[in-house]
């Protein structure tokens, strides 16, 4: 169920487990691979995609765990909220966007990934306040961020302005593509 995961060590089971099964589908593979009588480079090359889903997956496992283990670090009860919801958010995303994954390796059911994509959107609304400090924790200066609505004043339709008024589109009154493309076409008698 979707409350299944809204625990960390939940989501870090599930990466585990898809982890070990990329892997074991390489092994086959690749043991496959030679038993047709490959040998043992050419079945390794042959096995690349296999390998490389295998690499990913352990990958993502290992970025999920090290964000689940900074959450048995001391720290106040509101920074832990906010850090539990993104190490859940993170994880749960990248099911989400390896889903056809996790579905054909059966790591998850059907009805499993539409309620993490429930969670995940809970997830976000209850983030969405925290975004703002969430990015300035970072501390990246605006001139890093280039962000017309991100930026430290709070000054964003005026900015938005100035940014549209120097946009290369906008310096002319008219695109000079209209009159070179457009203008013939909408004089043309048809």
């Amino acid at each position: 169920t979707a409350r299944d995961h809204s625990n960390e060590q939940k989501c870090l089971s599930e990466h585990f487990s898809f982890s070990c099964l990329q892997l074991a589908s390489a092994s086959r593979e690749l043991s496959s691979q030679i038993s047709r009588g490959l040998s043992h480079p050419e079945a390794w090359n042959s096995s690349h995609p296999w390998l490389i889903r295998a690499a990913k997956a352990h990958g993502e496992y290992l970025i999920v765990r090290g964000f689940a283990d900074v959450l048995n670090k001391p720290m106040t009860s509101s920074l832990k909220k906010v850090l539990h919801n993104e190490v859940l958010l993170y994880a749960l995303w990248r099911i989400e966007q390896c889903s056809g994954d996790f579905l054909e390796t059966s790591t998850l059911t059907p009805s499993t990934l539409k309620n993490i994509h429930s969670l995940v959107s809970e997830l976000l609304t209850e983030l969405r306040p925290e975004a703002v400090r969430l990015v300035d924790s970072f501390a990246l200066p605006d001139f890093c961020l280039r962000s017309a609505i991100g930026s430290y004043d709070g000054d964003v339709y005026r900015r938005l302005f100035e940014w549209a008024k120097k946009a290369p589109l906008n310096k002319h009154e008219v695109t000079p593509g209209y009159h070179k493309y457009l203008r013939p076409l909408l004089n043309a008698k048809l």
